[in-house]
Formats: structure tokens, sequence, C-alpha cells
């Protein structure tokens, strides 16, 4: 039987394990709006870290959930350079969705959900995207992330886990942040961290 370890992870030099507690996310930004916005942008963002991670809380202007959708856009790269996987489910009917997609940006990094629809005003939804080896130069850029969104109808409440790809060895320097087809709402937060 293998043993169990705890509060370690691997750390990739020479296969040594590292305390957990030494992986250290800094704080590079942090935007809360205090009014409707179309969109955030990261720029000038440092390569001294080995990843990047973006935490949100939020909702978008929109007033119905598929023009809701959140998109990524790298470097100001708005060429069909972008592809995706999408695992989608929410709970009343139960169902779940997947999907292959490719685009001029990486959407469905998880709805913010619409402001309002016809019946009901929708909560804040919230995310989690972690982008691997943004700084390389040797290799496509990749990123994963984990949203939910709720409304008082179960059928509107959802969670996805998704997989993106950018087809560029450059750099990521900046990030573009917005719903597809909408504006964010006031008080969204999107918060950008550096991975050591």
């Amino acid at each position: 039987m293998s043993p169990i370890l705890t509060g370690v992870v691997a750390s990739g030099i020479s296969g040594h394990l590292t305390p957990a507690a030494i992986i250290a996310y800094d704080s590079i930004q942090t935007v809360t709006l205090g009014s409707t916005t179309a969109y955030v942008d990261f720029t000038s963002i440092p390569s001294t870290y080995k990843h990047l991670q973006i935490r949100w809380i939020g909702k978008s202007s929109a007033t119905a959930y598929d023009t809701s959708n959140t998109y990524m856009q790298f470097n100001g790269d708005t060429a069909n350079n972008y592809s995706m996987h999408v695992f989608y489910a929410n709970q009343t009917p139960a169902n779940a969705t997947y999907g292959y997609f490719t685009g001029v940006y990486a959407p469905d990094i998880g709805a913010g959900g619409p402001n309002t629809n016809a019946n009901f005003t929708y909560q804040f939804a919230s995310n989690t995207i972690d982008i691997l080896n943004y700084a390389a130069t040797d290799k496509y850029k990749t990123s994963q992330s984990v949203s939910t969104n709720a409304a008082p109808s179960s059928y509107y409440s959802a969670v996805e886990r998704n997989s993106h790809n950018w087809r560029s060895t450059s750099a990521i320097t900046s990030i573009r942040f917005a719903p597809v087809s909408s504006s964010w709402a006031q008080y969204t937060t999107v918060a950008l961290y550096g991975i050591k």
C-alpha cells in the first residue's frame, strides 16, 4: 500500500517534495467595479511567476443567460487561435453537456450570471482560473476554470469545469476579461495572482 502524503506537493525540481505552505499566491492586482464596465484589462503582467490565477465574483449586465458567458483574450490576440473543452451541468432538469470549440477568444470560463431575466434576479457567480506556464516561450498556453452560478430557479443554477488552449508561444503579458455580449455589473471583483 502506498503511503498517504499530507501537506506536501511535488516541486518539479529533481522530484523533491515541498511543504504546501511554501507555495505562494502573490496578489498582482485586484479590480472592484464601481459601475457597469465592458471589460477588465490586466496589463504589464510580470514574468516572474510560474503560473497565474484569476479569481472573480461577479455578474453581467445581460438579461439572458447565453449572453453572459465570460471570455479571456491574451495579448490582444483577436485571431482564431483559441480552443476549449467545456463541461457544464445544472440541477433541474438534471443534465450535463460537453463540447469542443474554437474561436477568437476563450469563452465559457464561466457565466457571470445575468443580472436579471423575466422571472428573477441572479446571484453573483464565482470562478477560479489557473493559467499554466504563462511566461514560457516554447509552448502553447493552457488554462482551466471552475465556476458556479446560482439563481432562484435551479434550472439556471450551474457548475462548469472547462479547459482552454491559446495556440501561441508568446509569453502572456496582458489579459482581457469580459462577458461575451454584455458588460460587467457594478461590484464585480476580479483579482489576478502570481503563483511561485
